[in-house]
């Protein structure tokens, strides 16, 4: 009788879990319109000013620089990536307002790719930067210095790059997974807050 209880048991959480995961992937499909939006919303409000640098430092690139395609790879890296992420974003939008999960899904994994386009322009970034000399490549005296700028971002991006392919594995594997532990997360948080709005009253209860 034990083995037949445990059986039903480990069914029951199955099931409850499939269903809280079907819940999320739902509730995230509502919202990934909105999340679009703001998205976008907030790249060009707040972020453009990283391509605008970007485009600077490879103006004063001289024209003598040994690296070929140094300036090409600022152009590059300073919009691409970020220009992929937000047309992703629309897609995944998209996605959810046909209302089929799995092609919502598809979409969240495809948001993988500017993650990727990002490593390989690092790697490519590095084999440029290698190739420059400061005193072909700069001129001293006109405002941002490209070598001393890719190399302050090369550095940032190399650090972060672990975190980076983590995040596009988790993203492959389980396209839904960070939304569910959020979801997960705050729906712990309201379980608490309501026994918390429930204690008073329960004390009023018993005091009278």
């Amino acid at each position: 009788h034990s083995q037949v209880a445990q059986g039903s048991l480990k069914k029951h959480v199955c099931s409850n879990m499939a269903e809280l995961q079907r819940a999320n992937t739902q509730m995230e499909m509502q919202q990934a319109p909105v999340k679009a939006c703001s998205s976008v919303i907030f790249a060009v409000i707040c972020c453009f000013w990283i391509p605008l640098l970007f485009f600077m430092a490879a103006a004063n690139v001289l024209d003598t620089c040994e690296a070929d395609n140094f300036k090409l790879w600022l152009q590059i890296y300073g919009i691409v990536p970020m220009v992929a992420g937000l047309v992703l974003q629309l897609v995944v939008a998209v996605c959810a307002c046909m209302g089929d999960r799995d092609v919502f899904k598809m979409g969240l994994r495809l948001q993988t790719l500017p993650m990727l386009l990002s490593l390989c322009l690092l790697v490519w970034g590095w084999v440029e930067y290698t190739k420059t000399d400061g005193k072909t490549c700069v001129d001293p005296d006109d405002g941002i210095n490209p070598r001393t700028f890719a190399l302050v971002f090369l550095i940032l991006n190399s650090i972060s790059s672990p975190c980076v392919l983590i995040l596009i594995c988790t993203q492959m594997a389980a396209p839904t997974a960070l939304a569910s532990a959020g979801a997960s997360a705050a729906n712990s948080q309201n379980q608490e807050a309501q026994m918390f709005s429930n204690e008073p009253a329960q004390v009023v209860g018993a005091g009278a």
